[in-house]
């Protein structure tokens, strides 16, 4: 799950903790934050099917790739605009 480079965002996220997530969130963690071997917390929660994580995170703004768009979309059901 978590590796010693994961981010406490990232492990929120993975874990499903949508409160702790959001409170990370308000203390100025970065909802788009890499790290060595996940690409994004928002990538993480949609990975482990983290509904309340991944809504959190798009909240606060997290960017959706489009490799993506259909996990999120089947998870929360929220649709990305094409293009």
């Amino acid at each position: 799950m978590n590796s010693p480079h994961a981010r406490p965002l990232h492990i929120a996220a993975e874990l499903g903790h949508a409160s702790l997530v959001e409170l990370l969130l308000q203390a100025g963690a970065d909802p788009e934050a890499a790290s060595r071997d996940k690409p994004s917390p928002l990538q993480s929660a949609l990975r482990f099917r983290q509904a309340d994580a991944a809504r959190a995170l798009r909240a606060a703004g997290a960017r959706v790739d489009p490799e993506d768009a259909e996990t999120l979309a089947g998870l929360i059901g929220e649709r990305q605009a094409p293009g």
